[in-house]
């Protein structure tokens, strides 16, 4: 009996991280060693939030089909470095302890040029 109630709260509370786990897609604006900004929302209403950063984030680079290739420079990585005027689009993963735990880079998609013939 013991054991199945001990069991029971070991399985209720690794559900709980991971349900508590935030997943924000935005353009990332500044990052650093400690933090992250991340500006989410639609043009009418954008909002800046800053994230502290865990001791391990995982950074990878967001494929085609769901399918994500993990940069080995992690933080370090050239496209982390060089955000530009409007930022990088990703997909920034926060842990329970409102951390960031995971970047995924986004691909910026390409403009269709329409032809007026």
């Amino acid at each position: 009996m013991f054991r199945r109630i001990a069991c029971a709260v070991i399985v209720m509370g690794a559900s709980l991280g991971v349900l508590s786990a935030e997943t924000l897609k935005g353009r990332i604006t500044k990052i650093d060693d400690k933090s992250v900004t991340i500006v989410v929302g639609k043009k009418d209403q954008k909002m800046e939030k800053t994230f502290d950063l865990a001791s391990k984030v995982k950074v990878s680079k967001g494929a085609k089909k769901g399918v994500t290739e993990e940069l080995s420079e992690g933080l370090k990585a050239e496209a982390l470095q060089k955000l530009g005027k409007k930022g990088l689009h990703a997909t920034v993963i926060i842990d329970a302890s409102n951390k960031v735990s995971e970047i995924v880079i986004g691909e910026a998609k390409k403009k269709k040029k329409k032809n007026n013939q």
